[in-house]
Parts: structure tokens; sequence; C-alpha cells
């Protein structure tokens, strides 16, 4: 009996120094490697996107030109309660809430499963979401940077494993840009109390003016040019790199208050690129908090 348990015990130890304890780990868990989700708000036209290494999350929901919904949510894990993360936005009284804490996100993490959750309007009206993991062109894209000239420019965009997109960007303080479907993009300019609006049309390929405050369009008429002089001159090809290259940077055409015309990057939301400063990050007492995939 005791050489069985001696020999039992020698299997066990050449077991444990042959494969250490991270080998049994998901690198997800073992290496704090950043996963993406993306999936449909129920009810809505929206989609969201949501990137996490298991401490921190990341979320952005944009439903296009339908409700100029375009907001970016984010928060530590660890102040999930009751098994809900309730994540709050600066620019509105919406709330995201993704049923998870840490430990059920580990679980998560380890098996590839899907992350649900709801959105919630300032009313409190509910609507649910489930993000899959991101595989083919599923990716979450962010773009927020502040110009030499200090303006700032953000953006964010959603491509589900469809390929469908939704995105919303800034190219100047005071323009925003979204896809509506398949084939049409729309742009608003709010300017000394006016809205200008103009429709880009991806079978003609042109940009037409759709409204102006107080004035009486004609069909068709030409977008002007206090617009038309900050928009991309064709949005399909951003929206289609984002489709077809998911794993690549893409190139935004943005202005700044001096009118100069430049690029921007807008790359995979990234915590280490787009969340909070280390020493706001949940992690151990005396050790970095960083998400161990970050560059130290």
């Amino acid at each position: 009996m005791l050489g069985t348990r001696l020999t039992l015990l020698l299997i066990a130890i050449l077991a444990i120094n042959l494969f250490p304890l991270s080998a049994w780990i998901p690198p997800a868990v073992a290496q704090g490697e950043q996963r993406t989700f993306v999936g449909r708000v129920a009810g809505t036209e929206a989609f969201v996107g949501i990137v996490t290494d298991g401490n921190w999350l990341i979320a952005y929901l944009c439903d296009g030109p339908h409700h100029e919904l375009g907001d970016f949510y984010s928060g530590p894990v660890g102040e999930a309660r009751d098994g809900v993360l309730t994540l709050a936005t600066e620019d509105s009284e919406d709330l995201l809430l993704v049923y998870i804490d840490a430990g059920s996100l580990a679980g998560v993490l380890r098996s590839g499963g899907n992350l649900d959750g709801e959105f919630l309007t300032p009313d409190r009206v509910s609507f649910s979401f489930t993000a899959e993991p991101a595989r083919g062109p599923g990716a979450f894209y962010r773009m927020d940077e502040t110009l030499p000239d200090g303006t700032e420019v953000e953006g964010g965009w959603v491509v589900l494993n469809t390929g469908e997109i939704r995105g919303q960007f800034h190219p100047a303080p005071d323009v925003t840009v979204t896809q509506q479907d398949a084939n049409t993009w729309d742009a608003k300019l709010r300017r000394a109390g006016r809205l200008t609006e103009c429709l880009y049309d991806t079978r003609t390929s042109t940009w037409t003016n759709a409204f102006t405050s107080g004035d009486l369009l004609e069909p068709d008429a030409p977008c002007p040019a206090e617009l038309l002089s900050l928009l991309p001159s064709d949005p399909r090809t951003l929206a289609n790199q984002m489709q077809q290259t998911p794993s690549a940077s893409q190139n935004v055409p943005v202005q700044g208050q001096n009118g100069q015309q430049m690029t921007v990057q807008a790359n995979h939301a990234d915590l280490c690129l787009h969340g909070p400063a280390a020493n706001q990050r949940p992690g151990t007492p005396g050790t970095s908090s960083q998400s161990a995939g970050c560059p130290r």
C-alpha cells in the first residue's frame, strides 16, 4: 500500500513539473489576453461591441443614424453586483448592463461563450442583447485622439461576424457621420443653430443635400461646400476595409479646428490604448494592475 502511494505521489510531482498549472488555464485567463464580442441589441437597429481581459471591460453601442446612439461604456469587472456589471456613459443617461461578474466572466473566456446583457434608455425601457466572440470580419474599432491643434476626434464601429457594420465618427467637432444601411451614409453638420444633413449613396458615389434648416431643397441638391469639405469623398472605402481586413488598423480622414486635413487611425478597441490609467485598473496590491497583454 505504501509503495502504491509513493508511486502515485511521484507521478503527481512529475505531472506538475511537466505540465505546470498555467498550462491548464486557457490563455485568456492565464495571460490577460483581450477578447472581443459583438452582437445585436434586440428590438433596435443597434449593434454592441465589447472588449475585456477579465478585469476591465469597454463597450460601445451604436445604431447608426436611427437615433444617433454612439456611446462608449467602461468599468472594472470587480464592480459587478449580484452577477450584473452596470455601466454608464458621460454623454447620456443610458445604461448598459452586462450579466457577468469576475467569476462568470472567467468562465465565459475559458469556454468561448457569449456575453448577455441589456441596454436601458433614460426612461428605463429595456432592450436585451447577446454578444458572441468576434470571428471572421467581426471586430470593434475605436478612434480616440487629440489633434495637434487640440481638436478631439472620436469614433466607433462594430462589425458583426456576418460583416454587417454600424459606425459613427466625428471628422470635425460639429460633424457626425454614420452608416445608415448597406448603401447609404448620413452626415450632419450642426453649426450656428443650423442643421445641415447630407446623404451619400454608394450606387451613385455622390453626397447630396437632404436637409438644411429653413431651406426648401430641390431633389438631389448638391451637398453644401461647408459640410462637403469635411467629409470623406468615398466612405465606402473605410467600411469595406473594416469588413474585409479586420486585423488591420484603419485610416480615417479628419479636419482640425484650423481647417487642416489629416488622417488618424481607428484601431481595434484595446484596453491598453483606450482603457484607464494603470493606477485605476483593478489588480493585486504590489503588482502592476495593467493587463498582462499590454506593453510594460
